[in-house]
């Protein structure tokens, strides 16, 4: 289990620094990196990823326990979502503000640090979510959120 997680948060930070690597300088852009473990007993329905702010459609890389025609996150599943924004210019910063929405939480999370960045639990399944982790730069944020 211990290296299931490692092996996540490993490409997680992968996929940030990839993406630094290949967008820096003149060319750069603000990436987000968001993972979600279901450590619950409960499937969990990811009905929609919202991107508010940002330039990108929003990817995801969910673990073999994921069903994709459903969008259900079984039971010891994880799933990535990853994201990035427009070059900054004269009229825009290149934010990133995207919103999770499931059957047991709606999650708001900016490229920077924020009040909006939360999350709020749904009625109807016993479910809680904590932050494990919350790493944010001026041009990358990498979050974990685990579903108990």
């Amino acid at each position: 289990q211990t290296t299931f997680f490692l092996s996540l948060d490993e490409e997680a930070w992968y996929l940030v620094s990839t993406w630094r690597d290949l967008f820096s300088g003149i060319h750069s852009r603000h990436c987000l990196a968001a993972g979600f473990i279901n450590g619950s007993h409960h499937d969990i329905q990811i009905k929609s990823t919202t991107l508010f702010e940002g330039g990108s459609p929003c990817c995801h890389i969910p673990s073999r326990d994921y069903d994709q025609l459903n969008g259900i996150l079984k039971p010891g599943g994880a799933i990535i979502f990853f994201t990035w924004g427009v070059p900054p210019n004269l009229n825009q910063d290149g934010s990133i503000f995207l919103q999770v929405e499931t059957n047991a939480f709606i999650c708001n999370l900016l490229d920077r640090k924020s009040p909006l960045n939360s999350i709020s639990t749904l009625p109807g399944l016993d479910c809680s979510c904590i932050f494990l982790e919350k790493s944010i730069s001026d041009w990358w944020a990498k979050y974990w959120v685990l579903i108990k």
